[in-house]
């Protein structure tokens, strides 16, 4: 068999990548601890203990808690190797075990959520020390939320929308989500019939709180570069550019080197308004002009409550999916059947009565297709996790979770709101395959890891009703922008990739659903959102 230069050129990348490992001893802060009141407390509490008498005490061993299941690069916020930070992005991990797949996860997590340059999107302000990772009551900006917002690049008439960093800097930025950016807004119903499921129409998720979960989405400078400088900001120009030279995002190598060297990443959060200030501390917060149904714009506080960061690299031609979660949103269905609860929870009511729950406890409704979708909006959803977050040997999410939380934030900032936050799975594919052009939907998704019918990596508050699927289930079937009336984007089974069936299947984007995004020039009727989230 003769290997081709790209496949013996990945080979040597994966062979190449190994990271020293960086122990680390700390205490772990628990989810109902308070945060202290102030950072500036910290001096003063260590002159005093200084200033303290001399105590004799029999020394104590503390064994270190969680576990990295020996991956090669643990996740690090600071490194004692030169040259390391914690707020580089990683490039890419030797795709060999879930445990390196997962510390890649958790290492991109530390660095996206670094405080963001004032002047330069999508950059971290190095200058910003690891202790104040994650300060309680913090609303500046984190390096992702600095990314391009969907809405922000694929813009009516399909204009050009300017470089990277135009009109970035000075005034803090303030979100703005609902309206058309929320889960609420018209779009295409995800048709899923043909991989044996129900349609899923367009539904929202609401907080116990009876408050609307809304979402964003945005992308690197890499991924906007690949699309600025071949114009797929026009949905025209895709129908041209997917057949010659064919749709491939950024990897980081070099031959995507003009459009940046990190590799395309795209963000999708889940945001929550926090109207009792008690809660801002246990969350990362960002102001926001927020718009619900039947509502006038309001500018609120919200808190992240989901995060899924997916990257493409040499050695993940299929995208590495990573999905974090606030620890208080919903508990597992094993913890439900066993009546485990650890309160409070976002999206889920230990004492729901169905006398008087709408959904009359049901959990997961999905509200639109309950009830013929005739539903108020106002309406909590009983909202649980499937699937446990895994513990296996070869896949110990859990332990790995302890270990970020107790050996590397605690260390920096016992206060850290990041202690709040799980990662839930991390997805990736175990066969790298490139992606050719003018290829069909569904694209392949071979060897994935884990395996979709053992642990299906979905998170509750973007997945919630489709808990059963993996991402790269929906995502092999993401189009290119439609120039035709779309009123359902057809997800098709994976296993059919590449097969004669497939021909008359719409082009695909790369695994990515902002593509189709792109608007069609002045003169052809536009459509505000023709593409699914």
């Amino acid at each position: 068999m003769k290997l081709s230069t790209k496949t013996l050129g990945l080979s040597l990348l994966a062979a190449a990548i190994t990271l020293a490992a960086c122990n680390r001893e700390a205490r772990r802060t628990g989810d109902g601890e308070a945060p202290a009141a102030s950072a500036a407390s910290a001096p003063v509490a260590a002159a005093a203990a200084a200033a303290a008498p001399a105590k004799v005490a029999a020394p104590v061993t503390t064994a270190p808690t969680g576990s990295t299941s020996n991956c090669l690069a643990p996740p690090f916020l600071v490194s004692a190797t030169p040259g390391q930070y914690g707020y580089t992005v990683p490039k890419d991990f030797a795709l060999t075990r879930q445990a390196d797949a997962n510390c890649f996860a958790w290492q991109q997590f530390l660095a996206l959520n670094w405080i963001a340059s004032s002047t330069q999107r999508g950059q971290p302000d190095t200058s910003v020390p690891a202790g104040q990772f994650g300060d309680p009551n913090d609303q500046r900006a984190t390096v992702w939320e600095t990314y391009k917002e969907s809405d922000e690049v694929f813009l009516a008439n399909a204009r050009n929308p300017g470089p990277w960093n135009a009109g970035f800097g000075g005034t803090p930025r303030v979100k703005v989500l609902g309206g058309m950016k929320s889960e609420i807004a018209p779009e295409p119903t995800l048709d899923l019939s043909a991989i044996g499921q129900a349609s899923q129409g367009s539904p929202w998720l609401t907080a116990q709180s009876g408050i609307l979960t809304l979402y964003e989405r945005r992308m690197n400078e890499d991924e906007y570069n690949y699309i600025v400088q071949n114009k797929l900001y026009n949905a025209n120009v895709q129908q041209k550019f997917v057949v010659s030279p064919g749709i491939n995002l950024p990897d980081g190598t070099a031959a995507s080197s003009a459009y940046g060297s990190v590799g395309a990443i795209e963000t999708k959060a889940a945001w929550l308004e926090l109207p009792n200030a008690d809660d801002w501390p246990y969350y990362k917060i960002s102001k926001a002009i927020v718009t619900y149904p039947g509502q006038r714009p309001k500018t609120v506080v919200v808190g992240l409550v989901g995060l899924h960061i997916i990257h493409k690299t040499a050695l993940g031609q299929q995208f590495i999916w990573a999905t974090f979660e606030h620890k208080r949103n919903a508990p597992n269905k094993s913890d439900v059947a066993a009546g485990r609860f650890t309160p409070p929870y976002t999206y889920f009511n230990p004492d729901c009565d169905p006398a008087t729950d709408y959904y009359k406890c049901t959990v997961n409704a999905n509200p639109a297709t309950y009830n013929g979708g005739k539903n108020p909006f106002t309406a909590p959803i009983q909202t649980v996790r499937v699937t446990d977050i895994p513990t296996r040997p070869n896949n110990d999410v859990v332990g790995l979770n302890e270990y970020v939380w107790a050996q590397v934030i605690a260390p920096q900032n016992p206060n850290s709101v990041f202690l709040n936050y799980e990662l839930v799975n991390t997805l990736w594919s175990n066969q790298n395959t490139p992606i050719a052009a003018g290829s069909r939907t569904p694209l392949p998704t071979p060897q994935l890891s884990p395996g979709p019918s053992q642990e299906p990596v979905a998170n509750t508050t973007m997945e919630t009703y489709v808990q059963n699927l993996t991402c790269l289930d929906c995502h092999a079937s993401a189009p290119i922008a439609s120039v035709k009336p779309v009123t359902s984007t057809t997800i098709f089974d994976p296993a059919t990739a590449g097969s004669a069936a497939t021909a008359t299947n719409p082009y695909a984007s790369d695994y990515s659903f902002l593509i189709n995004n792109a608007q069609q020039p002045k003169g052809v009727k536009s459509r505000a959102h023709q593409g699914n989230r």
